[in-house]
Protein backbone atom coordinates (compact mmCIF):
# COMPACT_ATOMS: atom_id res chain seq x y z
CA UNK A 1 0.00 0.00 0.00
CA UNK A 2 1.28 3.44 -0.92
CA UNK A 3 2.14 5.50 2.15
CA UNK A 4 0.79 9.05 2.06
CA UNK A 5 3.40 11.72 2.74
CA UNK A 6 1.79 14.61 4.57
CA UNK A 7 3.31 18.08 4.70
CA UNK A 8 5.48 18.79 7.74
CA UNK A 9 4.95 22.55 7.57
CA UNK A 10 2.43 24.91 6.03
CA UNK A 11 3.99 27.44 3.67
CA UNK A 12 1.82 27.73 0.55
CA UNK A 13 -0.17 30.97 0.40
CA UNK A 14 0.72 32.06 3.94
CA UNK A 15 0.17 35.84 4.25
CA UNK A 16 3.06 37.88 5.72
CA UNK A 17 0.64 39.32 8.26
CA UNK A 18 -3.09 39.95 8.61
CA UNK A 19 -4.33 43.48 9.12
CA UNK A 20 -8.05 43.81 9.85
CA UNK A 21 -9.10 46.46 12.34
CA UNK A 22 -12.43 48.17 11.47
CA UNK A 23 -13.04 51.71 12.73
CA UNK A 24 -15.60 50.71 15.38
CA UNK A 25 -12.93 48.58 17.11
CA UNK A 26 -10.63 51.58 17.43
CA UNK A 27 -13.40 53.74 18.89
CA UNK A 28 -14.41 50.93 21.27
CA UNK A 29 -10.87 50.69 22.66
CA UNK A 30 -10.98 54.44 23.38
CA UNK A 31 -14.36 54.12 25.15
CA UNK A 32 -13.29 51.16 27.26
CA UNK A 33 -10.87 53.21 29.34
CA UNK A 34 -13.75 55.17 30.91
CA UNK A 35 -16.28 52.34 30.96
CA UNK A 36 -13.93 49.96 32.76
CA UNK A 37 -13.76 52.34 35.74
CA UNK A 38 -17.43 51.54 36.43
CA UNK A 39 -17.26 47.73 36.43
CA UNK A 40 -16.41 45.18 39.12
CA UNK A 41 -15.41 42.27 36.87
CA UNK A 42 -14.04 41.89 33.36
CA UNK A 43 -14.90 38.57 31.70
CA UNK A 44 -12.55 37.89 28.78
CA UNK A 45 -13.89 35.31 26.33
CA UNK A 46 -11.49 33.18 24.30
CA UNK A 47 -12.18 30.42 21.79
CA UNK A 48 -11.48 26.99 23.31
CA UNK A 49 -10.40 25.72 19.85
CA UNK A 50 -7.56 28.26 19.70
CA UNK A 51 -6.99 29.15 23.39
CA UNK A 52 -3.57 30.72 22.87
CA UNK A 53 -4.27 32.55 19.61
CA UNK A 54 -7.51 34.13 20.90
CA UNK A 55 -5.80 35.92 23.79
CA UNK A 56 -5.81 39.68 23.12
CA UNK A 57 -2.97 41.60 24.85
CA UNK A 58 -4.21 44.90 23.35
CA UNK A 59 -7.53 44.50 25.17
CA UNK A 60 -5.94 43.33 28.43
CA UNK A 61 -3.66 46.37 28.44
CA UNK A 62 -6.72 48.62 28.91
CA UNK A 63 -7.79 46.96 32.19
CA UNK A 64 -7.27 48.96 35.39
CA UNK A 65 -5.66 47.04 38.30
CA UNK A 66 -8.83 47.32 40.41
CA UNK A 67 -10.97 45.25 38.02
CA UNK A 68 -11.25 41.54 38.80
CA UNK A 69 -10.63 39.24 35.85
CA UNK A 70 -12.06 35.96 34.70
CA UNK A 71 -11.08 34.16 31.49
CA UNK A 72 -13.77 32.05 29.83
CA UNK A 73 -12.83 29.51 27.16
CA UNK A 74 -16.06 29.24 25.19
CA UNK A 75 -17.18 26.68 22.58
CA UNK A 76 -15.58 23.78 24.45
CA UNK A 77 -18.23 21.55 22.80
CA UNK A 78 -16.47 22.08 19.45
CA UNK A 79 -13.23 20.53 20.72
CA UNK A 80 -11.93 17.22 21.99
CA UNK A 81 -12.95 18.34 25.46
CA UNK A 82 -10.48 16.31 27.52
CA UNK A 83 -7.47 17.37 25.43
CA UNK A 84 -8.65 20.98 25.19
CA UNK A 85 -9.02 21.29 28.97
CA UNK A 86 -5.54 19.83 29.49
CA UNK A 87 -4.09 22.37 27.05
CA UNK A 88 -6.01 25.25 28.62
CA UNK A 89 -4.76 24.33 32.11
CA UNK A 90 -1.18 24.18 30.84
CA UNK A 91 -1.44 27.52 29.03
CA UNK A 92 -3.08 29.15 32.04
CA UNK A 93 -0.34 28.32 34.53
CA UNK A 94 1.47 31.59 33.83
CA UNK A 95 -1.63 33.78 33.39
CA UNK A 96 -1.30 36.59 35.94
CA UNK A 97 -3.15 39.87 36.43
CA UNK A 98 -1.46 43.28 36.77
CA UNK A 99 -0.90 42.61 40.49
CA UNK A 100 0.80 39.28 39.85
CA UNK A 101 -2.14 37.17 41.02
CA UNK A 102 -3.41 34.10 39.20
CA UNK A 103 -6.37 34.78 36.92
CA UNK A 104 -9.29 32.34 37.41
CA UNK A 105 -10.70 30.61 34.33
CA UNK A 106 -13.60 28.43 33.19
CA UNK A 107 -14.31 26.34 30.11
CA UNK A 108 -17.80 26.96 28.79
CA UNK A 109 -20.40 25.81 26.31
CA UNK A 110 -23.59 27.79 25.88
CA UNK A 111 -24.90 25.10 23.55
CA UNK A 112 -24.60 22.39 26.21
CA UNK A 113 -25.08 24.73 29.20
CA UNK A 114 -21.63 23.74 30.50
CA UNK A 115 -20.49 25.85 33.48
CA UNK A 116 -23.00 28.68 32.93
CA UNK A 117 -24.08 28.25 36.56
CA UNK A 118 -20.42 28.38 37.65
CA UNK A 119 -20.04 31.66 35.78
CA UNK A 120 -23.11 33.01 37.55
CA UNK A 121 -21.72 31.93 40.92
CA UNK A 122 -18.41 33.68 40.20
CA UNK A 123 -20.23 36.89 39.25
CA UNK A 124 -22.42 36.84 42.36
CA UNK A 125 -19.42 36.17 44.62
CA UNK A 126 -17.21 38.89 43.16
CA UNK A 127 -19.53 41.80 42.38
CA UNK A 128 -20.89 44.17 44.99
CA UNK A 129 -23.27 47.05 44.33
CA UNK A 130 -22.43 50.27 46.18
CA UNK A 131 -26.00 51.45 45.58
CA UNK A 132 -28.77 48.88 45.06
CA UNK A 133 -30.64 51.15 42.66
CA UNK A 134 -27.57 51.33 40.41
CA UNK A 135 -26.61 47.68 40.81
CA UNK A 136 -23.27 46.08 39.99
CA UNK A 137 -21.76 46.04 36.53
CA UNK A 138 -19.76 43.38 34.71
CA UNK A 139 -18.07 43.77 31.32
CA UNK A 140 -17.54 41.00 28.77
CA UNK A 141 -14.99 41.29 25.97
CA UNK A 142 -12.77 39.40 23.56
CA UNK A 143 -12.28 38.61 19.88
CA UNK A 144 -15.18 38.87 17.39
CA UNK A 145 -17.47 35.83 17.20
CA UNK A 146 -16.26 34.06 20.35
CA UNK A 147 -19.81 34.01 21.76
CA UNK A 148 -19.93 37.02 24.10
CA UNK A 149 -23.53 37.98 23.31
CA UNK A 150 -24.68 34.36 23.48
CA UNK A 151 -23.11 34.05 26.94
CA UNK A 152 -25.08 37.11 28.07
CA UNK A 153 -28.32 35.56 26.83
CA UNK A 154 -27.46 32.26 28.55
CA UNK A 155 -26.92 34.08 31.85
CA UNK A 156 -30.18 35.98 31.43
CA UNK A 157 -32.07 32.74 30.78
CA UNK A 158 -31.27 31.56 34.32
CA UNK A 159 -33.32 34.40 35.87
CA UNK A 160 -37.07 33.76 35.64
CA UNK A 161 -37.90 37.42 36.34
CA UNK A 162 -36.14 38.70 33.23
CA UNK A 163 -38.04 39.20 29.96
CA UNK A 164 -36.62 36.57 27.62
CA UNK A 165 -38.00 37.66 24.25
CA UNK A 166 -35.42 38.02 21.48
CA UNK A 167 -35.65 41.81 21.29
CA UNK A 168 -34.70 42.26 24.96
CA UNK A 169 -31.53 40.15 24.78
CA UNK A 170 -28.14 40.69 23.19
CA UNK A 171 -28.06 40.43 19.40
CA UNK A 172 -26.22 37.33 18.18
CA UNK A 173 -25.03 35.99 14.83
CA UNK A 174 -22.61 33.55 13.25
CA UNK A 175 -20.36 36.22 11.72
CA UNK A 176 -17.82 38.62 13.24
CA UNK A 177 -18.85 42.12 14.34
CA UNK A 178 -22.60 41.68 14.93
CA UNK A 179 -22.13 43.88 18.04
CA UNK A 180 -20.77 47.31 17.10
CA UNK A 181 -21.37 49.38 20.24
CA UNK A 182 -21.25 48.97 24.02
CA UNK A 183 -24.64 48.13 25.53
CA UNK A 184 -25.86 46.88 28.92
CA UNK A 185 -28.17 43.98 29.83
CA UNK A 186 -29.59 42.89 33.16
CA UNK A 187 -28.45 39.33 33.90
CA UNK A 188 -29.56 39.00 37.56
CA UNK A 189 -32.62 40.60 39.15
CA UNK A 190 -31.65 40.26 42.82
CA UNK A 191 -29.14 41.64 43.54
CA UNK A 192 -29.42 43.85 40.43
CA UNK A 193 -26.51 42.90 38.18
CA UNK A 194 -25.83 44.09 34.65
CA UNK A 195 -23.40 43.03 31.94
CA UNK A 196 -21.90 45.32 29.30
CA UNK A 197 -21.66 43.69 25.90
CA UNK A 198 -18.77 45.03 23.83
CA UNK A 199 -17.84 44.76 20.15
CA UNK A 200 -15.28 42.07 19.39
CA UNK A 201 -11.78 43.52 19.23
CA UNK A 202 -9.01 41.87 17.24
CA UNK A 203 -5.28 42.56 17.42
CA UNK A 204 -4.65 45.53 15.05
CA UNK A 205 -1.83 43.78 13.19
CA UNK A 206 -1.53 40.00 13.49
CA UNK A 207 2.19 39.42 13.03
CA UNK A 208 2.05 35.60 13.25
CA UNK A 209 0.34 34.44 10.02
CA UNK A 210 -0.46 31.00 11.50
CA UNK A 211 -2.33 32.67 14.37
CA UNK A 212 -4.18 34.67 11.74
CA UNK A 213 -5.13 31.55 9.78
CA UNK A 214 -6.44 29.94 12.98
CA UNK A 215 -8.61 33.02 13.60
CA UNK A 216 -9.89 32.91 10.02
CA UNK A 217 -10.70 29.20 10.36
CA UNK A 218 -12.67 29.89 13.56
CA UNK A 219 -14.44 32.85 11.92
CA UNK A 220 -12.97 35.50 14.24
CA UNK A 221 -11.94 37.47 11.14
CA UNK A 222 -14.28 38.61 8.38
CA UNK A 223 -14.52 36.52 5.20
CA UNK A 224 -12.45 37.82 2.31
CA UNK A 225 -9.46 39.11 4.31
CA UNK A 226 -7.63 35.87 3.48
CA UNK A 227 -8.55 33.73 0.45
CA UNK A 228 -10.95 30.87 1.23
CA UNK A 229 -8.66 28.38 -0.54
CA UNK A 230 -5.78 29.25 1.78
CA UNK A 231 -7.94 28.85 4.90
CA UNK A 232 -9.37 25.52 3.69
CA UNK A 233 -5.89 24.28 2.81
CA UNK A 234 -4.65 25.22 6.28
CA UNK A 235 -7.56 23.32 7.89
CA UNK A 236 -6.69 20.27 5.74
CA UNK A 237 -3.00 20.56 6.74
CA UNK A 238 -3.98 20.78 10.43
CA UNK A 239 -6.26 17.75 10.20
CA UNK A 240 -3.47 15.79 8.48
CA UNK A 241 -1.14 16.59 11.38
Amino acid sequence: MHKVQFRTEFVKGVPKFINWFPGHMRSTLRQLEDELKKVDIFVEVRDARIPKSSRNPELLATLPPSVKRLVVYNKIDLTNERKAIELIKELHKDEKDSRGKEVPFLHLSTKKDTNINKLLTFIKSNSTAEFKTVGSWIMIGGFPNVGKSTIINSLRSKDTEINHNKKSGARTGGVPCVTKSISGFRIITDPPTYMCDTPGIIIPKIEDPIDGLKMCACHNIRDGIVEDETICDYILYTLNQ
